[in-house]
Formats: structure tokens, C-alpha cells, sequence
């Protein structure tokens, strides 16, 4: 009874330290995803900004372009 007590608690201490290598392990991971959802959070919010930065000078092009076409028409908008 003694011996399968005492296999009992080495499988018992067995289980408990792997169950922390796993947690660290876990924690490590879950660390290296958050920094990756970081970087890409911030990709997108960069490639979005460029996106729209991109679209304002497309439209600020095409004021020129009817203001250089029209621009008695365009004076009176002002």
C-alpha cells in the first residue's frame, strides 16, 4: 500500500510540474502572438493611413485639374 501511495504522489508531483512547464510555455506563447498582433494592428493601421492619404491626393489632383479647366466657374464656388 505504501509503494502505491508514494507512485501515486511521484505521478501526482510528476503531472504538477509538467503542468507548469505548459503553463510557462503557454504564457510564452501567448506573449509572442500578442507582440505579432501588435505588429500587425500597426501594419494595417499604416498601409490604411497611406490608403486614404493616397485618396485625398487623388482628389486634391482632380480640384486642380477642374480649377485649371474652369477657373472662372471655380472662383465663384469659392
Amino acid at each position: 500500500m505504501q509503494m502505491l501511495l508514494r507512485d501515486r504522489q511521484t505521478a501526482t508531483l510528476a503531472d504538477a510540474l509538467q503542468a507548469e512547464r505548459w503553463h510557462h510555455w503557454l504564457l510564452h506563447e501567448r506573449s509572442a502572438l500578442t507582440i505579432e498582433l501588435s505588429k500587425q494592428a500597426s501594419h494595417y493601421l499604416r498601409r490604411s493611413i497611406r490608403s486614404t492619404e493616397n485618396e485625398i491626393k487623388t482628389i486634391d489632383r482632380m480640384i486642380d485639374s477642374l480649377t485649371r479647366r474652369f477657373p472662372d466657374v471655380m472662383s465663384t464656388l469659392r
